[in-house]
């Protein structure tokens, strides 16, 4: 014998057996019906509900708002929909998520039917992600280092405030257009490279110069890593350095460990290995000269104008020798007064006595400094390879024997080394 339902057991069956809570409110708010899902949901037993007004289970910052709507639901035939907090049977607050509808009797109001979802766990994962946002965002909003997105084809779609710095261009005028742009020309293959790797999957990190807007390049530290959304690279993420100040600072100390400070000369520390240099490239068909300055009176210069007049005469004499550089002509300073020339493929020693000619001539002339006239003469010995030594150490030893018999001879002169 089948059974079948009229319209309200078919109505109490859904009601009873919903995960949803139903319920009907009075015109004042008080439950006269409440599912027996709210004991599962709240912890409530139905007759712990019944007769007990609903607003007193809000949240006291929901109240006020659940209280005017509520009493507007004569005003919306189709019902409302809304959320709010909800204290359970543990004093605990859940979010509900509600459609609230008006019930007519004779065309008069006479309450609410109420349908609510328990949604606090999606609540709490919205929250969630809220918090991982405002994160994020402060990591990127707030980061010193230029952090910036970009779509798969290098176009810019995010950037920070310290990547305005970084560029000197404002974000409206960045997003939107090639990453490429602001890439030093002799970088470009680089990041492009870099960049489709991180495409690929692979972060890497890399060193370019980007343009700034007012012309200028700036030395930077470059990260890619990849954009992923749902296991699929939609981008890539640029995590970016100013290195310039540390570059810079770098290069100088690596050009002071073979520079003198003063002259910017090439210093004593990086002569032997360029004579080892000149001898390889040189020997056995064409000869080395190593020629060693002395200035002759340099301290009378010091003791009559000061220090600082024995600086520019020493800086003068370097720039005299810069201008005899070339290809195979190098000048050191090795300290004090005392300077270095080293000549790559000679033909002959007497083509290295020409030349300390050339030097001596080039060092005699006169050194203006503010109002006064500086003139000192150079005294000048020198070695050839092969004829008189095939190491550089001894190449040294010899010129400096042939400098000390210039300046015993009466100085200003070129002096060859000689065997004794």
């Amino acid at each position: 014998m089948s059974f079948t339902p009229n319209r309200e057991q078919m109505y109490r069956l859904i009601a009873e057996n919903m995960t949803d809570m139903i319920g009907f409110l009075d015109c004042e708010g008080n439950y006269v019906y409440a599912s027996p899902s709210h004991h599962f949901r709240l912890g409530y037993r139905v007759d712990e509900l019944l007769h007990k007004n609903a607003f007193t289970y809000l949240h006291p910052s929901d109240q006020a708002r659940i209280k005017d709507r509520f009493f507007m639901l004569p005003n919306h035939a189709d019902g409302i929909a809304t959320d709010f907090k909800f204290k359970n049977a543990n004093d605990e607050y859940i979010h509900l998520e509600v459609h609230a509808k008006p019930i007519y009797d004779a065309g008069e109001w006479v309450g609410v039917l109420v349908v609510g979802r328990d949604v606090t766990e999606i609540h709490k994962a919205w929250e969630l992600v809220r918090i991982n946002e405002q994160r994020f965002r402060s990591l990127f909003e707030f980061n010193p280092n230029a952090i910036y997105a970009m779509d798969g084809s290098g176009i810019f779609t995010q950037v920070n405030p310290a990547t305005e710095r970084l560029t000197g261009y404002t974000a409206e005028e960045l997003i939107g257009s090639s990453s490429l742009k602001y890439v030093h020309p002799e970088d470009r293959v680089t990041a492009i490279r870099n960049f489709r790797q991180a495409l690929k999957g692979v972060a890497s990190t890399f060193e370019m110069a980007t343009i700034h807007k007012s012309g200028c390049s700036i030395k930077l530290s470059v990260t890619y890593v990849p954009m992923t959304i749902n296991g699929q690279i939609r981008g890539v993420f640029g995590i970016t350095t100013d290195v310039t100040e540390e570059k810079n600072a770098k290069a100088q100390v690596e050009f002071l460990a073979y520079h003198d400070p003063l002259t910017h000369l090439f210093n004593r520390r990086s002569l032997d290995t360029h004579i080892k240099t000149c001898l390889a490239a040189s020997l056995p068909h064409m000869g080395v000269a190593v020629f060693i300055i002395d200035l002759d009176e340099f301290k009378r210069v010091n003791d009559t104008y000061g220090h600082h007049a024995g600086d520019a005469l020493i800086c003068g004499v370097a720039e005299r020798l810069r201008g005899i550089e070339s290809k195979h002509v190098s000048a050191f300073r090795l300290g004090g007064d005392e300077f270095c020339v080293v000549v790559c493929k000679l033909a002959s020693p007497k083509e290295a006595q020409s030349f300390a000619d050339h030097i001596l001539a080039a060092l005699s002339e006169k050194i203006l400094y503010e109002d006064w006239t500086l003139r000192v003469t150079p005294s000048i010995g020198f070695a050839y390879a092969p004829k008189d030594g095939l190491l550089p150490e001894t190449l040294l030893i010899h010129a400096d024997h042939a400098l000390y018999t210039a300046k015993r001879n009466g100085k200003n002169r070129v002096v060859a080394y000689e065997i004794e």
